[in-house]
């Protein structure tokens, strides 16, 4: 296996059951089992989207303050808290059509693993939380947080239902973390920034879509009603769209905003979006991996090291 072609790319299941219920080894309900699926109810996999929580004071040049590394560290902490509250809910929602499905079938309220109560309690407990402590830090960035539940809560209950709102809907939520990042580190959020993290979390719920349509062929629309509006060349045009102004959008960032005046070599930090980018739609196209695109951060070694570089090159040019 070559560095170019690195070992996280699995195989998708091509045919999934539509009757009964699904195939393998009964899951153990012991109590251990249960609070071990009640952990990974809140998808620990999905928080390395928080650290979007962090992106106003790197860029803003507020990482060297102790006093901003603590808040911002808290709105990562509610941010967890409130993103596993919103999973909670949206497995409780999606329960039963999850169990036809190849993958979702495995987690826990579809596979019994935790009964549906318990999800609720966890819920409505993690939301709580994480308003306490968003809160607790900045009454702005709790205001936020609010926003962050009710559009997750307008997610589920109407707009994944509908073609492409579904999508605009899931980059609002990346959108609303890093307005709440700024608000925790006082910092003017630059339109630039804004932009380039709605129109980067577009690509990626493209790309998401795309996976699951090929992954569940014929059957998406059965899983996902609002997949039998997609077709594979149309999201293709969407992600090609999208793609093309998120890499033109960071390029301009660097050179135009407030950050790129401050260091002019912030624009080497291109490269790696560049790079990253178009990695991604190689895995995507080439390895149909847009389905799980947290798992292709963590998996992919190529993408891994380019974020790693990334972070290195915006370090050094705004702070050394």
């Amino acid at each position: 296996m070559t560095w170019g072609d690195s070992d996280m790319v699995r195989e998708h299941p091509t045919t999934i059951e539509t009757t009964g219920e699904p195939a393998g080894e009964p899951t153990p309900r012991s109590p251990a089992a249960r609070l071990a699926g009640l952990f990974l109810l809140t998808r620990p996999k999905q928080w390395i989207k928080n650290g979007l929580v962090g992106a106003a004071a790197v860029f803003g040049g507020q990482v060297t303050d102790p006093a901003v590394l603590v808040k911002v560290g808290l709105g990562f902490a509610a941010f967890c808290a409130l993103s596993g509250a919103v999973y909670a809910f949206n497995d409780i929602s999606d329960r039963v059509e999850d169990r036809f499905h190849p993958m979702k079938r495995n987690r826990p309220l579809a596979s019994g693993l935790v009964p549906v109560a318990w999800a609720w309690a966890l819920g409505a407990g993690l939301a709580v939380a994480g308003l306490a402590i968003l809160l607790a830090a900045d009454r702005a960035a709790a205001w936020l947080g609010v926003a962050y539940l009710a559009l997750n809560l307008l997610y589920s209950v109407w707009s994944k239902h509908q073609v492409i709102l579904d999508v605009m809907t899931v980059a609002g939520g990346f959108l609303l973390r890093v307005m709440a990042g700024g608000a925790l580190a006082g910092v003017r959020l630059s339109p630039w920034l804004l932009a380039c993290t709605l129109l980067l979390a577009l690509t990626l719920s493209l790309g998401k879509r795309r996976g699951e349509l090929l992954a569940l062929e014929g059957n998406a629309a059965s899983h996902r009603p609002v997949m039998e509006k997609y077709t594979d060349r149309f999201l293709d045009q969407m992600i090609a769209v999208i793609g093309s102004v998120t890499l033109t959008c960071y390029v301009l960032y660097t050179l135009l905003s407030e950050s790129g005046q401050r260091s002019p070599y912030l624009f080497a930090s291109s490269l790696p979006v560049v790079y990253g980018l178009l990695r991604y739609f190689y895995l995507v196209y080439r390895h149909r991996g847009g389905e799980s695109p947290e798992s292709l951060l963590v998996n992919d070694r190529p993408l891994l090291a380019t974020v790693v570089v990334w972070l290195a090159v915006v370090g050094a040019t705004l702070y050394l």
